[in-house]
């Protein structure tokens, strides 16, 4: 379990990130649009 915990910590926040980014492009693409 505390293998699965740890690999969490690693790839949750780049998913975060990814999913931060993703948003703000969308945003920008809706404002230029």
């Amino acid at each position: 379990m505390s293998e699965e915990w740890s690999a969490m910590e690693t790839f949750y926040p780049i998913l975060v990130q990814g999913y931060i980014r993703s948003v703000m492009a969308a945003k920008l693409v809706k404002i230029q649009a």
